[in-house]
């Protein structure tokens, strides 16, 4: 689950748009990129991402404001890239783990 830019990323992560070239329209300006080129199961780059771990923010809702029961962290269990130019996240263990993070 990303926090910001949701949409587009996600269809690029999912690989929608990963394999064809990707043409900016004339006046837009590329904000924000990541190529994902690290190794197979490493981590992500933590220049570009910040992870949001445990169970909400310091003061904030209890379970991320939304009632989750899952503990967020930055296992490469959970988030990893595949060492192909991609994104990937799985669950693991009994309890729902996720890798929650934002740009």
């Amino acid at each position: 689950m990303l926090t910001l830019l949701a949409g587009t990323i996600g269809l690029v992560i999912s690989g929608g748009l990963a394999s064809r070239p990707f043409h900016r329209p004339a006046g837009w300006t590329t904000m924000f990129s990541d190529d994902f080129n690290g190794a197979a199961n490493s981590g992500l780059n933590r220049a570009n991402w910040l992870y949001d771990i445990g169970t909400g923010y310091q003061g904030g809702a209890a379970n991320w404001g939304t009632g989750e029961i899952e503990s967020a962290t930055d296992s490469t269990q959970n988030v990893y890239q595949d060492g192909n130019g991609h994104m990937a996240s799985r669950r693991s263990g009994t309890v729902p783990d996720t890798g929650r993070r934002a740009a």
